[in-house]
């Protein structure tokens, strides 16, 4: 039995029109060309067929009310409308045919190319290794006060910052619990791209352990088009009927932001999320993204004209316990206190968007290059839980990449936010002076008992000393109270982790002032 030859056939017994299979007979070349496919999904209808004697055929899979007679002549006046049902796929068939009529062959475009290149890190080694041999060599008194200087800015930046964070240990968008009644929830997008039967099936257990109604679940299945193997283990997945398989084209599958872009333009929530394979929201993660969307809306609504709509929840990516690592345990914890500014990941994954205001601004390219004026994209606490996290090296790069674009942003822009993000890595420029700088410094004066250059480094080194323990303690009651005692022990190892700080904050400092010219990343 053809179970998209019996859907078609209830859907014309629902509708009471004549059925009409858009696979096989789809629209006209010269109709097809001006469809748009958002809309198409979006109102239920397509224009399929003129014929010679003057009547526009229109394939719908909503009833032919008086409302669908008005908005399809309002888009073809003067014609006399002749309705056929078909099935909503059918109308997703006829959608991603368009879209790849409006996306040709090769028009996927790769990811934003690296700010940050080799030449930027060996800049930074050399002028650190002749910071370092200068420290020997200068007045003992200039070095005092240098390392004075550097220790009071890195003293004012983290005890501000950690101050801050203490009090206010929650995030810029909270979020909410919803009051529970199912029947207000929205419908809500769900991509998931799956490159083989195990992912497939890990898509569908994901799935599976969402908190959301299913009624109210719109979940797209991306797969690597002409995959036989992919489309074999779809087949023995038997994915559940809400769920639509949709085949994405070889040469943009490869691109995260081209392939998403694809189920966005057959997306029906009101919001969209997308996962990666490898990662496991939180159960009640879309719950809590609508509850926040409609509290923001509702403050947006009292603000008044001027206020600005939120565009993006980003939820936290964090390693599961078999893949996190003490230097990821120690990053969770370095992240209670907030002082690193600007962190968040250049991803299109586990970032609820409102869908329209997503269309708006381009697709999920948003999610993974700098953001234009106006646009607000705000972390959100909850949590995506991946296979692993990524390694100090890695870590280093995203944040030196991170600061070196909230920099142009706030040029761009001015905005008090983005500025305050750009002045946080001045925290870490001034580190490792202070904390390498007094140590010089307290080496180099030992013979000289009771000088003053040597109290004066004693002095800044002590500030630093101070800082780093207040800051230490802070992290640990903060990451105590969220994740427990034991989590909080790594809060002793921040001293070492702010080293990386430190050296994706010159890094940044290099890239800013030295450019380079690089090919765009490949996909």
């Amino acid at each position: 039995m053809d179970p998209d030859g019996s859907r078609l056939d209830a859907a014309a017994e629902h509708l009471q029109l004549p059925a009409r299979d858009l696979v096989a007979s789809p629209p006209e070349d010269y109709l097809l060309a001006e469809v748009d496919p958002e809309l198409v999904v979006e109102l239920g209808w397509v224009a399929c067929e003129l014929t010679v004697d003057g009547r526009l055929v229109v394939a719908t899979s909503v009833p032919a009310v008086e409302e669908l007679l008005a908005e399809v002549e309002e888009r073809f006046p003067g014609r006399r409308i002749e309705f056929v049902a078909c099935t909503r796929r059918d109308l997703d068939a006829v959608a991603l045919a368009a879209l790849r009529l409006r996306q040709p062959r090769g028009a996927a475009q790769p990811p934003p190319a690296d700010l940050v290149r080799p030449l930027h890190y060996a800049l930074v080694a050399v002028l650190g290794a002749a910071a370092l041999v200068a420290a020997f060599f200068v007045p003992l008194e200039v070095l005092a006060v240098v390392v004075l200087c550097f220790a009071l800015v890195f003293l004012l930046g983290a005890a501000s910052q950690s101050v801050g964070s203490y009090s206010g240990l929650t995030p810029v968008v909270a979020a909410g619990e919803g009051d529970g009644d199912d029947t207000l929830l929205p419908a809500y997008t769900v991509l998931l791209p799956a490159a083989d039967e195990a992912s497939v099936r890990d898509a569908l257990a994901d799935l599976g352990r969402l908190d959301y109604p299913p009624d109210r679940l719109d979940a797209l299945l991306l797969v690597p088009a002409d995959d036989a193997t992919t489309a074999a283990g779809v087949r023995r997945a038997a994915p559940p009927e809400w769920v639509r398989v949709v085949p994405v084209p070889a040469e943009r599958y490869d691109d995260p932001v081209a392939s998403l872009d694809h189920g966005l333009a057959l997306a029906r929530g009101r919001y969209v999320v997308a996962f990666a394979a490898d990662e496991r929201p939180a159960a009640d993660q879309l719950r809590r993204a609508v509850a926040a969307f409609e509290a923001d809306l509702d403050a947006g609504l009292s603000a008044g004209p001027g206020a600005v709509p939120l565009v993006g929840l980003r939820a936290a990516r964090r390693a599961d316990a078999a893949g996190r690592s003490g230097f990821a345990r120690m990053t969770a914890v370095d992240e209670a206190l907030d002082l690193g500014g600007l962190t968040e990941e250049r991803v299109p994954t586990s970032t609820h968007f409102n869908m329209r205001l997503l269309r708006r601004h381009g697709g999920f390219a948003l999610a993974s290059s700098d953001l234009p004026a106006g646009v607000r994209i705000e972390p959100f606490d909850s949590i995506s839980v991946r296979a692993a996290d990524p390694g100090p090296i890695r870590w280093t790069h995203d944040r030196a990449e991170a600061w070196v674009r909230a920099v142009r942003r706030a040029r761009a822009t001015g905005h008090p936010v983005v500025v305050r993000e750009v002045l946080i890595p001045l925290t870490f420029l001034a580190y490792p002076v202070a904390v390498v700088g007094a140590l010089v410094a307290a080496v180099r004066g030992t013979g000289a008992d009771g000088a003053l250059a040597q109290q004066i480094a004693w002095l800044g080194m002590g500030e630093a000393a101070i800082v780093l323990g207040g800051a230490v303690v802070v992290a640990a009651v903060a990451v105590a109270r969220r994740r427990g005692r034991v989590a909080a022990l790594y809060a002793l190892a921040l001293p070492a982790h702010w080293l990386l700080h430190a050296v994706a904050a010159w890094v940044a400092v290099a890239a800013l002032v030295v450019r380079t010219a690089s090919p765009r990343r490949a996909g």
